[in-house]
């Protein structure tokens, strides 16, 4: 894990960086050097999306329409620790909360052709 005085950055956000392209990986990097400009992202609500309320508390910021930097804050303000970096559609895979089952609207019966008795009887 790489750090800066209030910024932390996992391993994986590095590894996830190398496949980027490098226009997107040059923005990225260049805010992940800078805690300050980091810390004035997270601040603005419009940036930031709470995934997961339960400890460790996790947010989502946005760094490019393609991406988000999953982080968390470090205790007694000290700064923000960077888990990974992740496409916007990937953010449920940190959520603690499990998707509901769907209700089934259809027949519970089986589809097989009823026949009525009458019909069966010789006459």
């Amino acid at each position: 894990m790489s750090s800066k005085k209030g910024l932390e950055v996992d391993r994986r956000v590095v590894i996830a960086l190398d496949a980027l392209a490098p226009g997107e990986r040059l923005t990225i990097t260049e805010l992940l050097q800078s805690p300050e400009r980091f810390a004035s992202l997270a601040a603005d609500p419009a940036n930031v999306r709470s995934i997961k309320d339960a400890d460790p508390q996790l947010f989502a910021l946005r760094v490019s329409p393609r991406f988000r930097l999953v982080y968390q804050r470090i205790a007694e303000g000290r700064g923000y620790r960077v888990v990974d970096l992740v496409a916007p559609d990937m953010i449920g895979k940190f959520s603690t909360e499990r998707p509901k089952k769907a209700m089934g609207g259809g027949r519970s019966r089986s589809r097989a052709p009823v026949r009525k008795a009458d019909n069966l009887v010789e006459k």
